[in-house]
């Protein structure tokens, strides 16, 4: 898979799935 993703992006979209399928709360993800 090709992505092009901006020089400072951090998150991949296989880790926003990942954030999506969470039980966690946000400020439980933030750390």
């Amino acid at each position: 898979m090709n992505l092009n993703l901006h020089r400072n992006a951090r998150t991949t979209p296989a880790i926003r799935q990942e954030l999506r399928e969470s039980t966690k709360s946000e400020r439980e993800l933030a750390r």
